[in-house]
């Protein structure tokens, strides 16, 4: 079964067809003088033009597609036809060119008679229930393959049995060496008139099941059998008028030849011409059987063959001639011819390859050239805004599409997506291709085309292939787009962090100048009144030594007073007791001196660095110094961060800038409320809890 479906055998039946034509038309050239008549040069026409067209394209389609059966029907045909042709030369120049000089005439002609009926209707009603993809139209359609295969044997079986002698157009008649007189005139009998109707009938419905399939068709599928439904229709309908039109005109030996030519000229124009040519309509034009790649190739190695064999004929033959070489083999002249070759063979490469091209693709490009285009653009170092447009532009240009758009998915959800030429409604992309990267969905591909036009397995391919390329240019613009934004968002950080250090730096040198003006004003004058009174109190020793002592203890005071000031300073700064004992404690004595009640919570609470007690320590007390209603400080601690809450009815939020500028100076986050904050502060250690 391999074997037989094999693509090589494909190729081999090819060939053996042009062999039976070269040996026909070898063999007409000897027969020339005989192609007086016109029914010759009718047959031999009919006989040689569709088995080479039909052989040629069969052997294509079957090489490609070696499961459907449409190819090997078309070649098998072929092969019959281009058999029969040999056979028909042999007649002809047993019987009128060189008569009785080649033996078995008789079994020619009956070999001639006895196929006749295979390729007509037998492989031509075989193709319109199979085309074009190998399948019947329905299971219903099944019976006329039967049908078929009866009406061929029965028309084999007559053609054996009948003893009338063979009568082919333009030559003797000849006996039948198989017919058997006991079934002499069975031809005219009511046996023959089924014959002879079945066949028309055969044909008629297989032209029928060829419409049935049009009308079901969508898409390029329609356009592909709309142009071999025509020509195969109009063919076979023609010919069927033609020959039930013998029923109708009396019979005359000029009438019979005008006859047999028409009929011939209608096998080599419909068979010939017409239904290879709607066969290539469909593959080159509308993809049948994806095999364009096929015919670029074989066009342009078959014309580079044509150029080099032309080439040397030209130079070796040709000018051989000229300067009298006498047919001997001239070695400057190959010299020269393949030096003309060697230089013209890429620039003629070139312009057939564009021609094949242009033949095979239209005005697009060839999947190959989009596929390269696509890299080398990609290779090159784009934006992502000149990215997407081109590879849009690839997408639509390999695929014939009239738009594609672009999308690449981002990680948080996002998706930016690009057009080209523009933008169309969402349902027209009806070819979608996801694009991936390590199995991660980075973005898709969406081609719209023409309404009702389908995409081909080609271009199912391009596309597919041009999402392994965009799969990383996709992840590449995806890592991009997440650095801007970290860099955004670092930015960003940034700026806040050196506003909120040049809000602390000013802060810094505002406190600074306070202390200065409440030393002045305070500590610093007490103490400039006390060094006066002591100075007093130094001239007095002598003179009244029982006032100085009372003067002594009255400075004892002041001085007393003058330490409880500096203390009370001092601790507004950084109290003791925060560095001694901790945060709970020091906020404990704190609030234990406000005028309003406060709840001091604390749960897992340590020792921490200074700067971050401190930082929590006096954002409370900032809280808490305008609240005016029952308050609470709740304080939470932990492995990495320390929480605090503060609750302050009626408190301000003129401080709270400054506090959220100590706290994200030390790496936290604050909060506001509308009766407090809240935040946390990394850590990074603690000592015991409280």
């Amino acid at each position: 079964m391999r074997a037989r479906l094999s693509p090589s055998l494909a190729w081999i039946g090819g060939g053996v067809v042009c062999l039976f034509v070269g040996a026909a038309s070898v063999l007409a050239l000897t027969n020339l003088p005989a192609f007086r008549d016109p029914q010759l040069i009718g047959s031999f026409g009919q006989a040689v033009i569709p088995t080479l067209a039909i052989g040629l394209v069969g052997a294509l389609i079957a090489s490609r597609l070696p499961r459907n059966p449409v190819g090997w029907v078309m070649l098998a045909a072929a092969l019959v036809n281009g058999l029969t042709a040999l056979v028909f030369q042999y007649e002809v120049r047993t019987l009128l060119v060189a008569r009785g000089s080649l033996p078995g005439v008789e079994w020619a002609a009956w070999f001639g008679s006895f196929v006749s009926g295979i390729t007509y209707p037998g492989f031509v009603v075989l193709i319109m229930l199979f085309f074009p993809d190998g399948k019947l139209p329905s299971p219903r359609w099944r019976w006329l393959i039967w049908a078929d295969v009866v009406v061929v044997a029965f028309n084999a079986l007559f053609g054996v049995i009948d003893p009338t002698p063979i009568q082919a157009a333009g030559l003797p008649a000849v006996a039948n060496p198989t017919g058997l007189p006991m079934f002499t005139g069975i031809e005219s009998s009511p046996l023959g008139w089924v014959s002879f109707f079945g066949n028309i009938v055969l044909v008629l419905f297989a032209i029928g099941a060829l419409v049935v399939r049009l009308r079901r068709a969508r898409g390029d599928e329609r356009q592909q059998v709309r142009w071999v439904a025509y020509a195969l229709g109009i063919t076979t309908f023609l010919n069927v008028m033609l020959t039930t039109s013998t029923l109708v005109l009396p019979p005359s030996p000029g009438g019979r030849v005008i006859g047999n030519v028409v009929a011939n000229l209608l096998v080599v124009l419909g068979f010939g011409v017409a239904v290879p040519g709607a066969i290539g309509l469909a593959i080159l034009k509308y993809r049948l059987y994806d095999i364009d790649v096929v015919i670029n190739r074989t066009v342009v190695f078959g014309a580079l063959a044509a150029f080099i064999t032309a080439v040397y004929v030209g130079i070796v033959v040709g000018i051989g001639s000229l300067i009298g070489s006498q047919g001997q083999p001239n070695l400057a002249l190959s010299i020269l011819a393949t030096a003309l070759v060697a230089v013209a063979f890429q620039p003629v490469r070139e312009r057939v390859q564009r021609l094949a091209n242009r033949l095979v693709y239209g005005k697009r490009a060839t999947p190959y050239e989009v596929m390269a285009d696509f890299a080398e653009r990609m290779s090159e170092t784009l934006a992502p805004d000149e990215v997407l447009p081109r590879m849009a532009a690839a997408a639509a240009h390999g695929v014939g599409a009239d738009a594609a758009r672009v999308s690449v998915q981002f990680p948080d959800g996002s998706q930016r997506s690009i057009w080209w030429p523009s933008e169309h409604a969402v349902d027209s992309l009806r070819h979608r291709v996801q694009v991936s990267y390590h199995d991660q969905l980075v973005g898709e591909i969406a081609v719209a085309k023409t309404a009702g036009a389908p995409i081909s397995p080609a271009e199912v391919k391009l596309l597919n292939d041009l999402a392994v390329q965009a799969g990383l240019v996709l992840h590449n613009i995806r890592l991009t787009a997440e650095l801007q934004t970290r860099l955004d968002e670092l930015t960003a950080r940034a700026d806040t962090i050196r506003a909120s250090r040049q809000r602390l730096v000013t802060a810094a040198t505002a406190e600074r100048q306070r202390l200065e003006q409440t030393i002045r004003g305070g500590a610093e004058q007490e103490l400039a009144a006390l060094a006066a009174k002591i100075a007093a109190v130094d001239a007095m020793l002598e003179a009244d030594p029982q006032q100085a002592a009372a003067s002594l203890e009255r400075l004892t005071g002041d001085v007393q007073h003058t330490l409880d000031s500096l203390r009370q300073l001092a601790h507004g700064i950084y109290p003791p007791l925060l560095r001694d004992q901790g945060l709970v404690p020091a906020l404990r004595a704190q609030t234990a001196k406000s005028v309003v009640p406060v709840e001091v919570i604390a749960n897992s609470v340590g020792r921490y660095a200074a700067e971050i007690e401190a930082a929590v320590y006096f954002a409370c007390l900032e809280v808490l110094r305008s609240a005016n209603g029952n308050s609470c400080v709740s304080v939470t601690g932990g492995d990495k961060a320390l929480e605090f809450a503060v609750t302050a009815p009626g408190s301000a939020d003129g401080s709270v800038q400054a506090i959220e500028d100590r706290v994200e100076a030390l790496g936290g986050s604050l909060e506001r409320s509308g009766s407090g904050i809240a935040g946390l502060i990394p850590v990074r250690a603690a000592v015991g809890s409280a």
